[in-house]
């Protein structure tokens, strides 16, 4: 937050958390836990320009993580994203003191999109279940985070992800009845 060319810290819930000097990452290979997960991350070091893709970003990669404020939040990528499209988000989140993990959806990611939809709109919430799972027995994230509350995000597909985990039922019948019905008006969606 800026105000008048001076930082201030962010509130968050009641906390004040002042913002930190850069963002760390750490990729999460595959293993017995979950899928891939990109973890961002509050911490001290000097950043460095990375290249992802087309993305040029400015974080740390394998940098130690600094305290924040415990608190996760799983950004869910859209159909076939990548992390890199959430970066500014997440750099905010991160400012604020917040971890930030985005786990890569099976078969609906940018590296491989073969199976997007409600193949993919079935396995994702498990899989960001699987990705918090991950964080917990992280050496690096877990005596750093209360994983009590978790925050979630998500963008197209990944809104339908935070819907359901939310509570929300859906149903590919309904929604093939419902494009039938409205297929001029909702063409784009």
């Amino acid at each position: 937050m800026r105000r008048s060319g001076t930082l201030l810290p962010a509130v968050w819930l009641g906390t004040v958390v002042s913002a930190h000097a850069a963002v760390g990452m750490q990729e999460l290979a595959r293993n017995e836990i979950s899928g891939p997960v990109t973890v961002f991350y509050p911490m001290e070091s000097a950043p460095r320009v990375e290249q992802r893709g087309a993305f040029r970003l400015e974080l740390a990669v394998s940098a130690v993580p600094s305290p924040g404020n415990a608190r996760l939040v799983v950004i869910s990528h859209g159909s076939p994203g990548s992390p890199w499209v959430h970066f500014d988000l997440a750099r905010t989140l991160v400012d604020a003191g917040f971890t930030v993990a985005l786990p890569e959806h099976y078969a609906d990611n940018y590296k491989d999109d073969s199976g997007p939809g409600p193949p993919s709109w079935r396995r994702r919430p498990v899989e960001v279940s699987l990705a918090i799972d991950r964080l917990s027995r992280e050496p690096a994230f877990a005596s750093r985070l209360d994983l009590r509350r978790v925050g979630m995000f998500g963008m197209s597909a990944g809104g339908h992800t935070a819907l359901t985990l939310a509570g929300g039922r859906w149903s590919p019948s309904q929604l093939r009845r419902d494009c039938q019905l409205h297929i001029a008006e909702d063409f784009h969606a």
